[in-house]
């Protein structure tokens, strides 16, 4: 399965689902798109690039 929950830890005491990062990710990917996680210290940074797209006129 493609997307799991999570560890029964600090999550599941928090009330999260632990999913949603991975729904992220994944429609980002669907977008082709770019995500990017990074950890740092007790903190982490997710960042993200979507294609531009060019608006046509009609």
């Amino acid at each position: 399965m493609k997307f799991e929950q999570e560890s029964e830890g600090l999550d599941r005491n928090l009330r999260r689902s632990g999913l949603g990062l991975s729904l992220v990710e994944r429609i980002i990917e669907l977008l082709k798109g770019q995500f990017r996680r990074k950890k740092q210290g007790e903190g982490s940074i997710f960042t993200f690039r979507l294609p531009g797209f060019r608006l046509c006129r009609i």
